[in-house]
């Protein structure tokens, strides 16, 4: 049943990264003519990167992955910094509409870092829930910088 509940965990995963980035990918590809190939090239590589970052921990194994998120965290706050690095570099009117969306980006930073926390706390009975949790915190966080990023990337080109 666990080995099912991974595979299940890897397939949506990979389907909907593939759905998500196939989006992506159709919208830019109209706008400024690159090829699908390379586009479902770079998928494939997010893809495989998404099914190693969801390695099924065990219980047993919690503090391996209480570890793996501190470090996911600690990238994500990179990633925060850069971004705000470049909105600094922006003129005002992108500085003023990009710095609520930062707040914001931080403060579900915060909130998985409190998750993370949660981790060392987990029980038995409660570790799958903690887990998901924490594992999908961290991917829609992850989602809404690279967001972030390519909105502001678009503001800065035109």
């Amino acid at each position: 049943m666990k080995n099912n509940t991974h595979t299940i965990t890897i397939l949506s995963t990979a389907f909907i990264t593939t759905v998500a980035l196939h989006a992506q990918y159709t919208n830019e590809e109209s706008t400024n003519g690159h090829s699908t190939s390379k586009y479902l090239k770079e998928a494939s590589c997010k893809i495989h990167g998404a099914a190693n970052d969801l390695i099924d921990y065990t219980f047993e194994e919690k503090n391996a992955f209480s570890t793996r998120m501190k470090d996911k965290l600690s990238e994500v706050n990179m990633s925060l910094d850069h971004l705000n690095a470049k909105i600094d570099h922006a003129g005002t009117a992108t500085r003023n509409e990009a710095q609520p969306k930062l707040d914001a980006l931080r403060t579900k930073a915060d909130q998985l870092g409190k998750k993370v926390d949660e981790i060392k706390n987990a029980t038995a009975s409660t570790w799958d829930s903690v887990k998901m949790d924490s594992k999908n915190s961290y991917m829609e966080l992850k989602g809404k910088i690279r967001r972030e990023n390519k909105w502001l990337r678009d503001k800065l080109i035109f």
